[in-house]
This record gives C-alpha cells, sequence and structure tokens, in this order.
C-alpha cells in the first residue's frame, strides 16, 4: 500500500480541524486499503465539507470497534506511511479529554478473552459510568472502562447501566459525548 506524502506539507499549517478530518481520511484510506499512489482520494472524499464533530465521531468509530492487532496494524501502516508515529500525530492535533480517549484506544490494550465478563465487575463498572454521567471528576475510570475491557463486557455493563439510570437525551461535555458515540460503535459491533 503506498499513498503520496505530498499533502502531509499541506497538512502542517492547517487548522486542527482540517487535520483531524485528514487523519479521518488517511485512517479509513488505511482500514480499507483504499489509499492511492497519488492524494486524489482526498479530492473524491464524500465528507470534505463535514462539521469536526463528525469527523471526531467517524475517528471514534473506526478505532473503537477495532481488535487490538487491527489496531496495531493502522499504526503500522500509518508510521509505513508517514514515517511519523499516529500516536504523536494525534497527540500533535488534539487536546484535552479526547486527546486521553484516542491514545487509550490507540494503546491497543482491551481485553479480547471472548466471555471475559465478571458479574461483580459488570456492576462495579456500570455504576462507575453512571457515577461519571453525574459528576465526571473519575474520567480516568471511564477511560478505562471504555478502552480495556471487552466488548462483551461492556454490551454487559450498557445494559446494567440502563436498570440504574435513564441515560440523558444529550450531554454537554466533549468526553460524554466522544464516549456516547464509542458506546454506540460496541453496542453495534457485531460478534
Amino acid at each position: 500500500m503506498c499513498v503520496c506524502l505530498q499533502h502531509r506539507k499541506i497538512r502542517m499549517g492547517s487548522s486542527n480541524s482540517k487535520r483531524i478530518r485528514e487523519l479521518r481520511d488517511d485512517i479509513e484510506a488505511i482500514t480499507t486499503n483504499t489509499a492511492k499512489d497519488s492524494p486524489t482520494h482526498r479530492q473524491n472524499s464524500n465528507n470534505k465539507d463535514s462539521d469536526i464533530k463528525s469527523d471526531i465521531r467517524r475517528l471514534i468509530e473506526i478505532l473503537g470497534c477495532r481488535s487490538n492487532d487491527e489496531i496495531k496494524k493502522i499504526k503500522k501502516d500509518y508510521k509505513e506511511l508517514f514515517k511519523e508515529d499516529l500516536e504523536k500525530y494525534l497527540a500533535e492535533i488534539t487536546s484535552g479529554d479526547l486527546k486521553e480517549l484516542l491514545l487509550a484506544l490507540l494503546e491497543a490494550n482491551r481485553d479480547e478473552k471472548p466471555y471475559s465478563v465478571d458479574d461483580k465487575q459488570i456492576d462495579k463498572d456500570a455504576r462507575k459510568l453512571c457515577d461519571f454521567q453525574k459528576d465526571d471528576k473519575d474520567k480516568e475510570s471511564y477511560i478505562t472502562i471504555m478502552t480495556k475491557k471487552s466488548f462483551h463486557h461492556l454490551k454487559e455493563v450498557f445494559e446494567k447501566y440502563k436498570d440504574y439510570y435513564e441515560q440523558e437525551d444529550s450531554t454537554k461535555k466533549e468526553l460524554q459525548e466522544s464516549f456516547q458515540w464509542l458506546v454506540q460503535c460496541i453496542k453495534n459491533k457485531p460478534m
């Protein structure tokens, strides 16, 4: 797989929203094996006019539902194509809670044992998610649950979460919104 690196020079002077959109396009091209020998795939992108939230959401969907091996391959391919670590570049163009979430996903340390669930841990994690929804002080635990626990475990946690509290219709904080996108991605992931 080969991609022309010419667009990288343009990227360094771009706004962060444009850089995130381009990163999303790069990762989508890597994951779908549609990277081309020229930058024309950018010109043909259907999402050129998308907003930053859509770009971030898509980036979270791409990374949030991949296996550890798939994420490692994305990082390897990215480094081969752009001669730069994906984590380093992502840290450069994002900040705050979003940066922490995306970097945690890129660690590729999700539990992948089949049906790795523990009822006591499910209950504990569901309560932590509920507590975070009310008061987002324990962000680190939230990120750990969402990026390290198995998909099977998380599906059980989400069901337990619904038993405890009704989910709010909308959230105000960037991290909570990002996690909602990740929850949907995980809930819809075929097993």
